[in-house]
C-alpha cells in the first residue's frame, strides 16, 4: 500500500491538533499524533510574583501546570488538582491517586496531609481557583459568553456555538459544564478560537458572581428564573438574586446582557438597569418572535428585530426552544454576526 493511497485527516481536540492517517476508506487507522497548539503552561514562578500573598509548599520554579482538574479518576498530564470540597467527599484524599503536577490546598487541611509535590495554599478552595482562573483569563484575550438560567443553558449554549462555528473556531464544553472548576478546566484548553461560549449555573450563594470574577464574560444573557436550587438560597427570590449578579456584572462593566422579558423578575430588572441590556420576548422586545407553530418538521416562528421580520424554522420540536433561539441570535447579532 503507496502513502498517497492514504486520507490525512484533520481534526480539532482540546487544546491539541490531532493528525490522523488512514486508509484511503477512512476506516483503518495508519498512525495518529498530537501537535500542542497553543502555550498555555503557568510556571510556580508565575503564581509566586502574580499573588505574593499566597504560600507555596514545595516551591520548584520549573513546575508548571497546563491544565486544570478536579476529578482524580482521569489523568491529565501536567495538571493544576483542584481538591473540591462537598457534602460528602473531599477532594484532598485524591490529591495524590490524581498524579498532578501542582495543588491546590486549602489551609485547614495541611496538617493532614504529607505530600511532596508543589501546594498552592489558599483559606477558601474556590477563592483560591478564582484567583487563578482570573490570571489564566487574562492570557486568553477573546470574546467569552456567559449564558444562565434555570433552565434551557445547554440549549442556548448549543445554538449560540452553531452559529458563531459558521464564521470562526469555537471553545465550548462537549458535556453540560457550569461550575468554576469546570469552566476553568474547559479555559485552559483555549487553543486560539475566536469565541468561548460558557454555562454559568449555581447551585449555592455568590456562585455566579465568583464565577463572573473569574471569567470574566464579555456579553452573556439570563434566560428565564425558576425554582432550581432554590432550597439552597431562600427560594425562588434567592435563585433571581444569584442570577442577576451576571447582568450586574456586566453592565458593571459596560458590558452587553441580553435578558428574556418576558419573565416578570427579568423584566423588571431590565427596567432597573436599563443601559446595555438588550431585551427578547414575544411582547415588543428588542428581538421579538411571534406565530410560533410546530409540525413534522420542526418549529416555526416569526422573529423581529431592527425593523425587519424575518421566518425562521428550527429543526426541533417545542416552544421553549423558541426562547432558546431568539437569545442565541440576540447574543451573536450582538457581537455584530448578521
Amino acid at each position: 500500500m503507496y502513502y498517497e493511497e492514504f486520507s490525512l485527516i484533520q481534526r480539532e481536540k482540546s487544546k491539541y491538533k490531532i493528525l490522523i492517517v488512514t486508509d484511503s476508506k477512512r476506516k483503518s487507522i495508519i498512525s495518529y499524533s498530537y501537535v500542542v497548539k497553543y502555550d498555555m503552561r503557568i510556571y510556580l514562578n508565575e503564581i509566586k510574583e502574580r499573588f505574593p500573598h499566597l504560600e507555596i509548599l514545595n516551591y520548584d520554579e520549573n513546575i508548571y501546570f497546563e491544565n486544570i482538574n478536579h476529578d482524580s479518576r482521569v489523568y491529565i498530564p501536567n495538571a493544576l488538582f483542584v481538591p473540591i470540597i462537598g457534602e460528602n467527599f473531599d477532594g484532598h484524599n485524591f490529591i495524590s491517586s490524581s498524579r498532578c503536577s501542582v495543588s491546590l490546598m486549602q489551609r485547614d487541611h495541611l496538617k493532614r496531609y504529607d505530600l511532596k509535590i508543589p501546594l498552592i495554599v489558599v483559606d477558601n478552595i474556590l477563592e483560591g481557583l478564582k484567583e487563578i482562573t482570573e490570571y489564566v483569563r487574562g492570557k486568553v484575550t477573546v470574546l467569552v459568553i456567559g449564558i444562565t438560567g434555570s433552565t434551557g443553558k445547554t440549549t442556548t449554549r448549543m445554538m449560540t456555538s452553531s452559529i458563531l462555528s459558521q464564521f470562526s473556531d469555537v471553545l465550548t464544553s462537549e458535556r453540560n459544564i457550569n461550575t468554576l472548576w469546570g469552566n476553568s478546566e474547559l479555559l485552559m484548553a483555549f487553543s486560539n478560537e475566536k469565541y468561548i461560549v460558557l454555562e454559568i449555573g449555581m447551585d449555592m450563594k455568590d456562585e455566579i458572581k465568583i464565577q463572573c470574577q473569574g471569567l470574566k464574560p464579555d456579553i452573556g444573557c439570563i434566560l428565564n428564573i425558576g425554582y432550581v436550587h432554590g432550597e439552597k438560597v431562600g427560594g425562588i427570590e434567592g435563585v433571581f438574586n444569584e442570577k442577576r449578579q451576571l447582568a450586574d456584572y456586566l453592565v458593571g462593566n459596560n458590558k452587553t446582557v441580553v435578558l428574556n422579558t418576558d419573565d416578570k423578575r427579568l423584566s423588571n430588572l431590565a427596567n432597573e438597569l436599563k443601559a446595555n441590556v438588550v431585551t427578547i420576548g414575544s411582547n415588543n422586545q428588542d428581538y421579538t418572535f411571534s406565530n410560533i407553530h410546530l409540525d413534522e418538521n420542526g418549529t416555526y416562528f416569526l422573529l423581529k428585530y431592527d425593523g425587519k421580520t424575518y421566518n425562521c424554522n428550527l429543526k426541533v420540536l417545542g416552544k421553549d426552544y423558541v426562547y432558546n433561539a431568539v437569545c442565541a441570535i440576540a447574543l451573536c447579532n450582538q457581537m455584530g454576526i448578521q
